[in-house]
Parts: structure tokens; sequence; C-alpha cells
């Protein structure tokens, strides 16, 4: 199978994968908006004995923004989270994390990154080309005795061969 043919499989995959995951976020955060509207309206949240109180936006001091602090407000006790729960809980959500992974593959994807690592790729296989070829001439003279009446035997150069 030619490898363009191969390519195009693959690529072909990818799209496939990437549409998947597009529909699975979209349900996802259509879902979340409607969540989020009904969690707004008021009936839907408090059962009819309680009593509604609107939320009053107050500035409280924390201690110490560094180190978990508290501030109490109306009697209320503020806990501020630690930055590595403010971490876990965002890196932890199942969005984020696919998020990660879609810009990650998009970042490989593009014509500049797979130029970059094909290079990488035809420097590191030259480079191992030449210190084979490097070893076997070394090979060749070291099994040479100095004053033999054997020709050394010539390893091709890369020149000579034409490539």
């Amino acid at each position: 199978m030619p490898v363009a043919q191969i390519l195009l499989i693959l690529t072909t995959l990818i799209a496939v994968v990437a549409l998947g995951v597009a529909l699975v976020v979209l349900l996802k955060m259509r879902q979340m908006v409607a969540d989020a509207r009904r969690a707004d309206r008021p009936s839907d949240v408090v059962s009819p004995g309680q009593e509604v109180v609107p939320l009053v936006h107050v500035e409280a001091e924390l201690v110490d923004p560094v180190e978990p602090g508290y501030a109490v407000v109306e009697g209320k006790v503020l806990v501020q989270p630690s930055p590595q729960q403010v971490r876990a809980a965002i890196v932890g959500r199942p969005l984020v994390r696919l998020n990660v992974v879609v810009v990650g593959m998009a970042h490989a994807l593009r014509p500049e990154s797979r130029d970059r690592i094909r290079g990488l790729m035809r420097r590191e296989f030259r480079a191992r080309k030449k210190q084979r070829r490097q070893a076997a001439r070394r090979a060749a003279y070291a099994h040479q005795p100095a004053n033999s009446s054997t020709p050394v035997v010539a390893v091709p150069d890369r020149r000579e061969l034409g490539s």
C-alpha cells in the first residue's frame, strides 16, 4: 500500500475522531447551558417553604493569598482555597483535559510542526548513518596490521555512492 494512501486513511481517521469529539463537546455544552438556566430559576432550586435570599456582593479581605485563609463576613466564614485545590478543580475537569488533548493534536498537525518534526527525524537519520559509516571505517582500519602487504579495504564514501 503506498504511503500516500496510508496518510490519507490516517488523516480521514483523525478528522472523523475530531468531528466526534466536537459533537460530544457541543452536546455537553448545551446540557451545561440548560442546567445553568434551570438553576437560575428560584422555583427549581428552593423548596416552597424556604425563604429566598438575594445574593449581595460583599467585599472581604482574605488573610493571605498564598496560604489558605479565611474571613468572617456577616457571621459566615469564607475560606480561601489553596492554589493546589484550585489547580486540581480546574485541571481535573474532563472538558479541560479534552481541550488540552485537542490543542496538542492541533499543534502537532500544523504544517510547521510536521515540517519541523520531519526535519529533526531527517537530521537524526543522517547523523546515525554517518556514525555507522565512521564506525565501519574505524573497524576496517583497526583490523589491518601495520606492516601488512594486503591492501586496506576501502569503505565507499557517500560521494562515491551518489547519495
